[in-house]
């Protein structure tokens, strides 16, 4: 099983293409998908699969349309897998995301469907000394000024929304971006590490009071650190 960061684009936008996140959810189990998690309504999924990204980005935009009524040419998905969403955290540049009281920025991360950062920074315009904009191999970062910056309205971000390219664009800000981090990375140690507790255990195969009992004493554990991840021991549907 790999774990995926999946980024919806063009659901709930300005009253159209209206989806659940958890009628969404309940579609993406039903279809074999696993540990499936959303953040916020914009489209954002964390799950494991033993499918590539090109065959989980076919079947979600075939049970999208299946399923919601929606207009299929404006809605697009892109999956990421694990180790690339990490690098594309980790290109970010060393100041990104950082605000002080003085001075107030957004932090944007234009991730890429089917294109290249090469084709984006040609089209991604800024105002200078207002903006900033860095480049990628597989995002394109962009800091504009907040709403409490005197030069808030003065930002060139929204200028892209009228090229052809940003079709082939999915934003989320740095708020977003890390959090959908964070949900990938607990599901991706709560999975090893419960894979491998199993398999060097052979009492759990036996006893199934004992593979509660770790499951429990796991999840008290997990919650504590990270309140993101809840194993809900209700639905094992284990009779100890």
């Amino acid at each position: 099983m790999n774990n995926y960061v999946i980024y919806l684009r063009g659901i709930n936008v300005g009253g159209k293409n209206k989806i659940k996140m958890a009628d969404l959810r309940l579609v993406l189990d039903a279809a074999g998908f696993n540990q499936v998690k959303t953040y916020i309504q914009s489209g954002n999924i964390v799950l494991q699969s033993s499918l590539s990204c090109t065959e989980i980005t076919s079947q979600l935009e075939s049970l999208l349309v299946q399923n919601f009524e929606l207009d299929s040419k404006l809605v697009r998905v892109l999956a990421l897998e694990h180790s690339l969403y990490q690098k594309i955290i980790e290109e970010a540049p060393k100041t990104f995301g950082d605000n002080t009281a003085e001075i107030d920025y957004r932090y944007e991360v234009m991730f890429l469907i089917g294109v290249t950062s090469d084709e984006v920074m040609k089209e991604v315009a800024i105002r200078e000394e207002i903006d900033r904009v860095w480049q990628g191999s597989y995002a394109v970062y962009y800091r504009r000024p907040g709403p409490k910056h005197p030069d808030y309205t003065k930002s060139a971000l929204s200028r892209i929304i009228k090229k052809p390219i940003y079709q082939s664009i999915t934003m989320r800000n740095w708020r977003t971006t890390m959090k959908m981090n964070e949900l990938l990375n607990t599901g991706s140690i709560i999975f090893s590490v419960v894979t491998k507790k199993i398999s060097n255990n052979t009492n759990f195969l036996y006893n199934k009071k004992a593979f509660v009992s770790f499951i429990i004493k796991l999840d008290t554990k997990i919650k504590g650190e990270n309140k993101c991840f809840n194993t809900k021991i209700s639905k094992l549907k284990i009779k100890i």
